[in-house]
């Protein structure tokens, strides 16, 4: 069978270099000579010529694949018609004798009318091709009278007069010109409908080849290929979230259904008992929550009345005394975040992440007027062009309050910013520090909070060193009924976790173990979670302290399944032992 050539990669380089010539514009220099404009103007004419020979060279080539790949299709196509004439034939493989006689008469036979009736036959018994059809009928009409003609004609060939004879060409030309097919002046007109030709619609082929690249950047990540190792670096005129616009809009169609999901699950899954099951560990005294504002109102409190200190370092806020154009153009910028639904924002605000001042830039623009949607833009830019110690700060400082507002206004999460926190999880680090762990450690998370958010963990693949970091700092911290929450979805990926994870989930449920409160339902279910999945790697100790544990705290649907996956149990010391007596 003939293999499939690789798809030519020449189609997306046209794409490429379409988006370059759009994206060029020939700047008027104000005040320039006549002859300083014509020196532009040619050295635009040069560098215009080169790039329609460059086109012209990805267009052959494009053309030539193209050639090649209707070529191979229609190979493809005879090698199967013949395939499926081979299995016809054998039908009338058994039927040797009635094969025999008919061509024996169709070769004996001289008259051309009775060997054209007999065409049909063997086309039916031997599953000829059209061209084998239309040779027999060939043979069957004209042999005969050929027969006659050369026999009447016999004698010695006739030499061809020189008038006659074509033109004399070299005999290395000769081989180079039998290296190629000639065309032929007969023009042949197909009537037949193949229903194999039906080609692919434009938006259908964009889709399949985006699924391709996904599914191709999928396997490098698992084969632990970095992309910027395997692929050539491509200058582009522009910012690169303008080119993942469509594929992020394609994401938010895919996640529309799980996002439904989440909200319909969360709306059947909280409920006010369980509410105020919660309050009971919640922080009485909470600390006041810090936002962008305040912070920057605070650093220009401290130049005001020049209070810095010597031991403030780079990755601390800087202050700069702005121009007053500036901030005119980011109040500008503000507007439109605030009115913003779709398309493209202002270039202005896509350089903020590049400023050394970017977060009295970003005051300026006033987050906590932005649109969801803008949110969601903003978080995208932030994540992919911050540093981690600075995209930790964006999220806690403005994500962070924007989530827990819109939540505990609406009782829902907005669409936009629910992506939102999937795209931050792509730098999962500073989500961790900079959104979850704050979360936990201010004490006054609700129960909905926690659902929502951890939806967006459960949903997400997030490195073991970062979970397991998560689950330490969690375990450790004062109790809140979110913590519960968190841990079940983190023991629910089933990591391989270090043993000094795991003795830290240990010791964060035998805490429990003195405590009079009655514990929510959820913490008994985290608690059933961690056994069910780590019980092989807690010790004989442990286990017997777990067990020590569900006598004083108890569930009765879920402390019997807790006790019998503990006393089943072989722990991690017992299997040592066993390997080591072998």
């Amino acid at each position: 069978m003939v293999q499939k050539p690789p798809e030519s990669l020449s189609f997306i380089r046209l794409r490429d270099m379409r988006l370059i010539f759009r994206n060029i514009r020939v700047v008027p220099t104000v005040g320039a000579s006549p002859s300083a404009e014509l020196g532009r103007t040619k050295e635009q004419l040069v560098l215009s010529e080169c790039r329609i020979k460059h086109l012209t060279g990805l267009l052959t080539e494009a053309e030539r694949d193209l050639a090649k790949l209707t070529q191979q299709n229609q190979v493809l196509k005879e090698e199967i018609r013949r395939q499926q004439r081979s299995v016809e034939r054998e039908q009338h493989a058994q039927n040797f004798e009635y094969l025999k006689n008919v061509v024996l008469k169709f070769v004996t036979l001289q008259g051309g009318d009775e060997r054209s009736r007999l065409v049909p036959v063997l086309n039916t018994i031997l599953k000829l091709s059209p061209e084998e059809t239309n040779q027999l009928n060939i043979v069957a009409k004209d042999n005969y009278t050929r027969f006659k003609r050369n026999k009447v004609a016999m004698g010695k060939a006739k030499k061809l007069k020189l008038s006659k004879q074509g033109p004399k060409v070299s005999l290395d030309k000769q081989i180079e010109d039998d290296k190629f097919a000639k065309p032929s002046s007969r023009s042949k007109v197909r009537t037949r409908k193949d229903e194999d030709e039906e080609y692919v619609d434009e938006h259908l082929s964009k889709r399949i080849l985006q699924q391709a690249r996904r599914q191709q950047e999928e396997i490098e990540e698992d084969e632990g290929i970095s992309a910027s190792g395997s692929k050539a670096r491509v200058t582009k005129l522009g910012n690169e979230s303008e080119d993942s616009g469509d594929e992020a809009e394609q994401e938010d169609e895919m996640d529309g259904d799980y996002y439904e999901d989440i909200v319909q699950q969360s709306a059947q899954e909280v409920d006010e008992e369980d509410e105020r099951a919660l309050e009971m560990f919640m922080n009485r005294n909470p600390a006041p929550r810090r936002t962008l504002a305040d912070i920057i109102l605070e650093k220009i409190t401290e130049k005001q009345t020049e209070l810095e200190t010597q031991f403030s370092d780079a990755g601390s806020l800087q202050i700069q005394d702005l121009d007053p154009r500036i901030k005119q153009m980011y109040e500008g910028v503000r507007d439109v975040l605030s009115k913003y639904r779709s398309g493209k924002l202002p270039k202005a605000f896509k350089i903020i992440p590049n400023l050394r001042n970017w977060e009295q830039i970003l005051y300026v623009t006033d987050p906590a007027k932005w649109t969801a949607a803008a949110m969601y833009q903003a978080t995208r830019i932030f994540t992919s062009n911050l540093k981690e110690k600075m995209a930790q700060r964006f999220f806690n400082l403005v994500l962070l309050p924007r989530v827990r507002d819109d939540i505990d206004e609406y009782k829902r999460l907005n669409f936009h910013l629910y992506q939102a926190l999937r795209k931050a999880l792509f730098k999962p680090g500073a989500f961790m520090k900079g959104f979850l762990l704050p979360l936990c450690e201010s004490g006054t998370c609700t129960l909905r909070e926690a659902i929502i958010i951890g939806s967006v963990i459960a949903r997400n693949s997030i490195p073991i060193l970062h979970s397991s970091a998560a689950i330490l700092k969690i375990a450790e911290m004062d109790y809140t009924g979110a913590n519960s929450i968190f841990l079940r979805i983190f023991f629910d990926k089933k990591y391989a976790l270090p043993y000094r994870v795991v003795d830290a989930a240990v010791f964060h449920f035998l805490r429990f173990e003195r405590d009079r409160r009655e514990l929510p339902v959820l913490w008994h279910q985290s608690l059933l979670t961690f056994v069910q999945r780590y019980k092989s790697d807690i010790s004989t100790e442990q286990r017997e302290a777990l067990l020590q544990l569900l006598k004083y705290q108890s569930h009765p649907t879920i402390t019997p399944e807790v006790r019998r996956e503990l006393q089943h149990a072989k722990c991690r010391d017992v299997e040592g032992m066993e390997v080591s007596s072998q």
